[in-house]
């Protein structure tokens, strides 16, 4: 009886995409995208859709916010009705609104550092809220 090698695992290559965590949590803190043109139809958690273009990979520089009804539970969800008709009977283009959703972050990410610089580095919360500022004191009457 003659033993063989256990075989190897399939290495698994690497995508080559474009992943930003800080940008998912940004995109996902927003309202749903068909919010103002189909209040109604919003339902559950805002989740980040990726658009991709011809088919191609996910790339988080393309994303957008929608809740779970108009991304892929609903009727008139993206995943349901596909890209095309989606952009129909929302009116949105899709394409552009994830240029606008990476602008809006990549403003937002420079307002960010430089509100952190102005306050001598110190890190800011995603609301730009001090973290860690010393606390002041009031001096006590033994101190004055």
């Amino acid at each position: 009886m003659t033993l063989h090698p256990a075989p190897k695992p399939a290495v698994r290559r690497q995508r080559n995409s474009y992943r930003n965590l800080d940008k998912l949590a940004f995109v996902a803190a927003q309202r749903c995208l068909c919010w103002s043109v189909d209040p109604t139809g919003c339902k559950g958690r805002i989740t980040v859709h990726h658009v991709r273009i011809q088919g191609g990979k996910k790339n988080d520089r393309r994303c957008l916010a929608l809740c779970l009804g108009h991304h892929t539970t609903g009727p008139r969800s993206v995943h349901v009705l596909g890209r095309k008709r989606f952009e129909v009977v929302h009116r949105v283009d899709l394409r552009q609104e994830a240029a606008y959703y990476e602008q809006k972050y990549l403003n937002w990410k420079a307002d960010l550092a430089a509100r952190s610089q102005r306050l001598g580095d110190k890190p800011l919360s995603p609301e730009g809220v001090v973290l860690d500022s010393p606390q002041t004191t009031q001096p006590t009457e033994g101190e004055v």
